[in-house]
């Protein structure tokens, strides 16, 4: 979800893509929302460490996208 936000496609049409996903498509939402969240949180930490890779920064905002499209809060 993350890399595909982050190089254009919007939070939905990624989502439309992984349901085609067995896995994807068979999890419980709230695995989804829990693994949005913590994705959110690992890419805002390593942005933190290594401010100068603004990739970095860009998979952070890509994966807070993802999170507010399934309006998932992340504390």
């Amino acid at each position: 979800m993350v890399q595909l936000v982050s190089s254009g496609h919007s939070p939905a049409s990624a989502e439309s893509w992984a349901a085609g996903c067995k896995a994807w498509a068979t999890a419980a939402p709230e695995a989804i929302d829990a693994f949005a969240a913590t994705r959110v949180r690992m890419h805002w930490a390593f942005a933190r460490q290594k401010p100068e890779e603004s990739w970095l920064r860009a998979m952070a905002e890509a994966a807070e996208a993802w999170a507010d499209h399934r309006g998932v809060t992340v504390a």
